[in-house]
């Protein structure tokens, strides 16, 4: 490390490790700790930076240590200012005296006041099946809930999908059921957002089905005057896509949010913009954390 941090200046490289003038070569633990801490802060505050005042989701993963002591590391998701979903590990493994809702709790809103990150802002959690089915993480689920009304939990998918199949080979549940179980869930789970899917030309794009996501989802996000502000821009930007080749072919809503960055069309559809990034906040997954 210390060999990496050096390469980036000449005189620093001149006076540390084989190079150091006397005795300190900068290799002590505690020395490395040290550097490790600025350079953990310098990686948190550009995150910090990049989140600004955008809405984010907490992801967090528990496990013991050797030492049989509880760790938890929080995974950060965003959109970023230029429209790119971003999952970024903002904390650590944080030790925690015990994994009981209350505790895990306070320890992430401590972890996030430390940042001046402001709690309204969680609209989304995830936690990883196992955990989740231990018990607490249900009650750390509606402790957040209480403090946050947008903060919906998504389940990890891809974990109770691997869970099932393990159980399936042990013959405990017949695989076609859960498929179709896991299949209803997903479609559930997407159905919100398909009418702002940009695939097929727009083919799903509807303006009264994605007002309705508004006021069913995020009915404190946008005001009276705000919805009805979002109907005109919807209208205008369904005609406005139809006219403009650099949205056109897109595969994604994560690509439309990134796009309407780069072609600065986000100033003109301020609203668009909003309730797209509020969209992509919520995690499909938990490996993150994991």
């Amino acid at each position: 490390m210390i060999r990496i941090l050096a390469s980036y200046n000449d005189k620093d490289e001149q006076v540390v490790l084989e190079n150091a003038p006397k005795s300190p070569k900068y290799t002590s633990p505690t020395i490395q700790k040290e550097i490790l801490h600025v350079i953990a802060n310098k990686v948190q505050s550009k995150i910090r930076e990049d989140i600004g005042d955008s809405k984010f989701c907490i992801i967090v993963d528990e496990s013991h240590d050797e030492s049989k002591r509880e760790q938890m590391a929080l995974v950060l998701r965003f959109a970023d200012n230029e429209g790119f979903t971003q999952e970024r590990f903002f904390f650590y493994l944080s030790h925690v005296k015990d994994t009981v809702a209350l505790t895990l709790k306070n320890e992430i809103y401590a972890i996030l006041s430390r940042h001046c990150l402001d709690i309204q802002n969680i609209h989304g959690q995830g936690y990883d099946g196992a955990t989740n089915m231990c018990g607490e993480w249900k009650g750390l689920q509606a402790l957040v809930l209480n403090d946050c009304p947008y903060a919906y939990y998504v389940h990890c998918f891809a974990y109770r999908l691997q869970l099932a199949l393990v159980a399936a080979s042990r013959e405990v549940i017949p695989i076609h059921e859960f498929f179709l179980n896991f299949n209803f869930i997903i479609t559930t789970v997407g159905s919100s957002c398909k009418a702002l899917d940009p695939k097929d030309a727009y083919k799903s794009f509807n303006v009264d089905d994605i007002c309705r996501l508004v006021e069913k989802y995020y009915p404190l996000d946008f005001s009276e005057r705000d919805r009805t502000g979002l109907k005109i821009q919807l209208k205008l930007f369904q005609h406005d896509v139809q006219n403009h080749l650099k949205f056109q072919n897109l595969s994604s809503i994560a690509e439309l949010c990134q796009r309407l960055i780069e072609t600065e069309k986000s100033q003109a559809y301020p609203l668009i913009d909003r309730l797209i990034r509020l969209v992509l906040t919520p995690p499909v997954s938990t490996t993150t954390g994991e």
